[in-house]
């Protein structure tokens, strides 16, 4: 009896281990393949950032010619920025991408930007607007089955655009040139590579992308936003509605040339693009019960050329030609141009200059920027940009750089008087 009773213990025993080496083996298996899964979900997700501090020392001379008064804008003022990326690769034909950013004053939130209501989409993080983080990128992106043809949807690459990327050595990181708009777009983009269809050393790429701009009453998401005027002064009024949407149209071809004698590469870049139906209440004509709305065809051409003669030197060249026109008002042109010359050394220092020419009626979707001063979009202005960047380790930047220019009146642009500007600054940057 006794051995009976001794071989069925030892029976649940042998059972109970083996049971419980089974369970051990299933929770590393499963431990297995939630690593598996974590190892693949990394893989796929690509993490990158950027830091990037400022101090300008401003130093302004404004005039107003029609009644002699001068007075001046001294002083240094400090930012900085945080752009954190995380890209997701969902499959083999969808990717995410995005970009959470914060730009500040130090220590001044109460900045609000500004102030119509129509543009603060544009600037994302850049309006130094305080510290609560803002996405500037948010972008689906699909390969369609024809290789050479993707589609996009979102809150895309639409600034930072060439040559701003040579600045500090860089690659190109934006999509359309600068000089065409800096600013952030949300919208519908078609992109067709004709690479496959051209010799090694030629590229073409070109891209649509669709703008549909919404004017909505500030409170009420259904309801469409209202012009209002002071009839007598001190009176507001409604004109009634805002037609809901504007929409704007880009055409960008990009065609490169490499290896070619006269440099490493040549880029030729055409951005045209059309907007019709835009309201802006700072440009309603006073006192006028109705609604001026704002149509314009711009071209921007933008000529590049890499490594000039086997050289550390670049050179490029934007022309922005722009046919404007309100309702009740005539037809303007406007033609400005900014070039870029840069020399890069084999150790990575960038030295260069910008010179930039702007007519009186020149306007330029510059939002997105973080010096402080109106360089690059000032009416009316004639000036240079001169810059020298060092790098360091761990992908470390220092830029010193000095804005040197003068600007007049321009009243197509609220621009009443005129500006001399002598601005140094100093920038720090990380990318990680």
């Amino acid at each position: 009896m006794k051995i009976l009773v001794g071989l069925f213990v030892l029976f649940n025993s042998f059972t109970a281990l083996a049971q419980a080496s089974l369970e051990e083996r299933l929770a590393r298996l499963e431990e297995k393949v939630e690593e598996a899964e974590i190892e693949r979900s990394f893989q796929q997700l690509k993490f990158s950032g950027t830091f990037i501090g400022l101090a300008e020392a401003l130093n302004i001379h404004h005039k107003d010619p029609s009644t002699g008064v001068e007075d001046q804008n001294h002083g240094v003022l400090s930012g900085m920025h945080l752009g954190l990326n995380f890209d997701y690769k969902i499959s083999n034909t969808i990717d995410f991408f995005s970009t959470l950013g914060m730009g500040k004053v130090l220590n001044n939130d109460g900045r609000d930007g500004l102030s119509q209501s129509s543009y603060r989409s544009n600037q994302g993080s850049y309006a130094y607007s305080g510290s609560m983080a803002k996405f500037d990128v948010a972008y689906l992106r699909w390969k369609m089955p024809d290789e050479n043809l993707s589609l996009a949807f979102g809150r895309m690459t639409t600034r930072g655009g060439p040559p701003l990327h040579q600045l500090d050595g860089l690659d190109r990181a934006g999509t359309y040139p600068r000089f065409g708009y800096n600013a952030i777009f949300d919208g519908l983009a078609v992109i067709y590579n004709f690479k496959s269809f051209l010799p090694e050393n030629l590229e073409l790429k070109s891209r649509i992308f669709y703008t549909p701009y919404f004017f909505l009453d500030s409170s009420d998401r259904m309801a469409a936003a209202e012009h209002t005027y002071e009839d007598p002064p001190g009176t507001i009024k409604s004109d009634g509605e805002i037609d809901r949407r504007s929409d704007q149209i880009a055409l960008l071809n990009e065609f490169s040339l490499s290896n070619y004698w006269l440099a490493k590469k040549i880029n030729l870049y055409s951005l045209l693009w059309y907007y019709d139906h835009f309201y802006d209440e700072d440009y309603q004509i006073a006192g006028n019960q109705r609604i001026e709305y704002y149509r314009a065809t711009n071209h921007t051409l933008y000529l590049g050329f890499e490594k000039i003669l086997n050289s550390g030197f670049n050179f490029s060249w934007s022309y922005l030609l722009v046919h404007s026109k309100s309702d009740g008002s005539n037809l303007e042109r406007s033609d400005s141009s900014l070039l870029n010359l840069n020399y890069k050394t084999e150790k990575g220092i960038v030295l260069g200059v910008e010179k930039i020419f702007t007519d009186k009626t020149f306007y330029l979707d510059e939002w997105a920027y973080l010096q402080f001063n109106e360089f690059y979009q000032r009416s009316n202005n004639n000036g240079q940009h001169y810059f020298v960047a060092f790098p360091f380790e761990h992908q470390q930047i220092l830029r010193l750089g000095l804005y040197d220019y003068q600007a007049g009146k321009a009243p197509a642009n609220l621009y009443t008087k005129t500006d001399k500007t002598q601005n140094f600054y100093v920038m720090y940057r990380v990318d990680f």
